[in-house]
């Protein structure tokens, strides 16, 4: 990836699109190729000149501003997020612990909310030890009636993140890049 970003600082923009698409094809599942995909994106988007530095540094910071990361084994948290003023915790909060007593007794996790940003806030769960806790939870919560079904489906999402994945989402507001990222790497 470094390689590819030199050659966009040094060499013709046809160049430079060819280094990134080189990093997709030779690391498909790595945190590179979404970052090389990501700038593939903005400046098909921008249709810039790749050869201007600044508007270079600029992408760069925009795409390592939200370079989310997945690890299977790492602690693992549920996030309910919804639009501001949509929906009252204090309402969906008991429904979440009571399915939690019911089914997950012996998991210790614990419930509560709090602001993603100033659109979105979030209830999570946490937390579990790894992903395959994580999207098990996931699956089941989202199958259990009365639990999450009757929230409108336009004005929540569900994911499962990592701490540093969530305190990257507030840091940036990339909530669409990690509905996508999560999709991609959780889903799959």
């Amino acid at each position: 990836m470094l390689k590819a970003l030199a050659i966009g600082k040094l060499k013709s923009q046809g160049e430079f699109k060819a280094a990134l698409e080189d990093v997709v094809s030779a690391y498909p599942k790595d945190s590179v190729s979404i970052k090389a995909n990501e700038i593939l994106a903005y400046i098909k988007a921008k249709n810039i000149e790749v050869s201007d530095t600044t508007k270079i540094k600029q992408i760069q910071q925009k795409i390592d501003s939200i370079a989310y990361t997945f690890d299977q084994n790492i602690q693992q948290y549920f996030i309910l997020l919804y639009n501001k003023h949509s929906l009252v915790p204090a309402e969906v909060i008991p429904k979440i612990k009571a399915f939690n007593t019911v089914n997950y007794q012996m998991k210790s996790l614990i419930v509560s909310n709090g602001t993603l940003n100033l659109e979105k806030d979030y209830i999570s769960v946490i937390s579990f030890p790894n992903y395959q806790d994580a999207i098990q939870y996931y699956n089941d919560i989202l199958k259990e009636n009365g639990v999450l079904s009757l929230l409108d489906a336009n004005t929540v999402e569900f994911f499962i993140i990592s701490r540093d994945n969530l305190a990257l989402m507030a840091k940036t507001s990339a909530i669409k890049e990690y509905s996508q990222f999560f999709k991609k790497n959780y889903l799959q």
